[in-house]
């Protein structure tokens, strides 16, 4: 399990991280919010631990960018903040879980195992894979080697049609007729415009997933991993 934790205290980051580590958990640390906030939107983690006062951009605001961007790991909040309407206002901005310092590690780590077991629970079960790519319908979240992203409507629609095919030739007709439907006024040009916009995510996210287009049968996914 991947966990970001995101506190500016030095001290107690290493000894959270460490702890973390002991337990087996990989941990990727930040100080401030302006670089959680480019870890959280480019890196993928199973779970955040956001210390609520950061330099920068504060955890509420960190968490309401989250959940505005799509990405729906759980996020705990640790903060010295303990009133009742603290609470309300982490939970209100998107937090799951709140944990008041100073805490025991014990109790940090069962929290832990539960958002572990739950994370496990609720995976969707209907994620899409090939090669190294994976996309959650529910959410329109594509993710590679590089982390992962969150695809507009039209650019979801284009790749979830292609990895439900994967390997088959996806004609045009077939493409415009699925996004679109047969009655929109849409040129040639919009679909390579759109062709094009895919493949440069899936090189954003360094994905050796490619689009072949193959002249009078349409365009496919083929994998091709450097050995």
């Amino acid at each position: 399990m991947k966990i970001l934790l995101v506190e500016d205290n030095v001290s107690l980051c290493r000894n959270i991280a460490s702890v973390l580590q002991n337990e087996g958990y990989t941990v990727v640390t930040c100080s401030n919010g302006n670089e959680a906030e480019f870890q959280m939107l480019n890196n993928s983690s199973d779970l955040i631990l956001l210390d609520r006062m950061l330099p920068g951009k504060d955890g509420i605001t960190l968490t309401r960018e989250a959940r505005a961007a799509g990405i729906t790991v759980p996020i705990l909040l640790l903060t010295a903040l303990d009133t009742l309407g603290d609470k309300v206002t982490g939970l209100d901005a998107g937090a799951d879980d709140y944990i008041v310092k100073p805490f025991a590690m014990e109790e940090l780590l069962a929290r832990l195992r539960i958002w572990s077991r739950r994370t496990v629970s609720l995976e969707d079960p209907g994620e899409l894979c090939f090669g190294d790519l994976s996309y959650r319908p529910s959410v329109r979240q594509l993710s590679g080697p590089a982390g992962k992203e969150v695809l507009p409507k039209r650019l979801a629609q284009l790749i979830e049609l292609l990895l439900r095919n994967a390997e088959v030739p996806i004609t045009r007709n077939v493409i415009f007729n699925r996004i679109w439907g047969p009655d929109a006024e849409v040129t040639d040009a919009v679909i390579d415009t759109y062709i094009h916009l895919t493949r440069q995510r899936l090189a954003h996210l360094q994905s050796a997933v490619k689009i072949q287009n193959s002249r009078g049968t349409g365009y496919q996914l083929s994998y091709e991993r450097e050995l």
